[in-house]
């Protein structure tokens, strides 16, 4: 997790089974939802 000044885009890798995969899947949302509020 890291913080970016620069701009208010989120921006994401996700790697499955040590693969890169390019998906936007409801997974991160859900993660994101829970950590990003924590953090602010």
């Amino acid at each position: 997790v890291a913080k970016n000044d620069y701009n208010n885009d989120f921006q994401q890798t996700n790697f499955v089974n040590s693969i890169l995969t390019s998906e936007h899947d409801k997974h991160i949302d859900y993660i994101t939802e829970q950590i990003c509020p924590k953090l602010v």
